[in-house]
């Protein structure tokens, strides 16, 4: 695929694969195949951590998902000083950007 999209499957329990499946059970969440996941713009790279994930399109935008707060990719934004964005990464419970 060169057309920027991002297909995720596995456990999901937390929303962390953003395909918006949503009861957060433990045993039953699940995606047993590939599920596109839905922002803006092609998808430009992500970076994962436990139960959460970062995703960055092409166009600059910041989406998170996962801890069972998002099960879907929520835009993150930024203020208007942070300029543009250079790199990102995740890790247990945290999120760094830095331009």
């Amino acid at each position: 695929m060169t057309d920027g999209s991002l297909y995720l499957w596995g456990k999901n329990d937390r929303g962390q694969l953003g395909v918006g499946s949503g009861i957060g059970i433990d045993m039953v969440e699940s995606e047993n195949v590939p599920v596109n996941i839905k922002v803006d713009a092609a998808v430009k790279d992500f970076h994962p951590g436990t139960n959460t994930l970062l995703i960055r399109d092409v166009e600059g935008s910041v989406y998170k998902t996962g801890l069972k707060l998002d099960y879907t990719p929520r835009k993150i934004v930024l203020p208007e000083e942070f300029g543009a964005l250079a790199g990102m990464t995740c890790g247990r419970r945290h999120y760094v950007l830095w331009s």
